[in-house]
C-alpha cells in the first residue's frame, strides 16, 4: 500500500446534498442516493461540474455527496454549498472496483495506526472518470491527520 502524507493544504468547495448514514443501510447505498440526488439537481439546472463526485464522511455519521462546479449557481438550487479543508493528510489512490473500498478503507487504517498517525473526520472519496473496465477505476481516499 502506498500511503502519502501530505502536507499541502487542499480546499475543495463543493455543491451537493447530506444525509446521516443509517445503521440499516450500507453505506454505498447512502452514496449511491445521495450521488444520485446531486446529479439530477445538475442536469434539472444544466450546471457544468468537473465531473467529478466526491464523498465525505463527516462527524455524527453523516455523509455528504458532491460535485465542484465551474460557476456558482446564477438561480436557485437544493444544492447545499460546503466547502472542505485539509492541511495534514494521508492520500491514497484506490485502483479497481468501488467493491474494494471498504477494504482499501480498512488497510489505511491499520497502516495509519501501525505508523502512530492519529486522523479524525472528515475522510474523502474523491471518484476519477468512471471506466467502462471497473478494474481501472482511480478513488483518491484522504483521511485528515491530526
Amino acid at each position: 500500500m502506498k500511503l502519502e502524507m501530505m502536507d499541502k493544504p487542499s480546499v475543495v468547495q463543493l455543491f451537493g446534498f447530506s444525509k446521516t448514514h443509517a445503521a440499516d443501510k450500507s453505506y454505498s447505498e447512502d452514496v449511491m442516493e445521495l450521488i444520485g440526488q446531486v446529479w439530477r439537481e445538475v442536469h434539472e439546472h444544466r450546471l457544468s461540474t468537473t465531473g467529478i463526485n466526491y464523498v465525505a464522511y463527516e462527524d455524527g455519521d453523516v455523509l455528504f455527496a458532491g460535485v465542484e462546479l465551474a460557476a456558482e449557481p446564477d438561480r436557485p438550487t437544493s444544492l447545499m454549498k460546503k466547502r472542505f479543508s485539509f492541511s495534514r493528510y494521508a492520500r491514497f489512490i484506490h485502483i479497481g472496483p468501488y467493491s474494494g473500498l471498504d477494504e482499501a478503507h480498512s488497510s489505511i487504517r491499520a497502516a495509519l495506526q501501525a505508523s502512530g498517525h492519529r486522523y479524525c473526520q472528515p475522510t474523502m472519496e474523491i471518484y476519477g472518470h468512471w471506466n467502462e473496465d471497473s478494474a481501472k477505476n482511480e478513488t483518491e481516499i484522504r483521511y485528515t491527520l491530526v
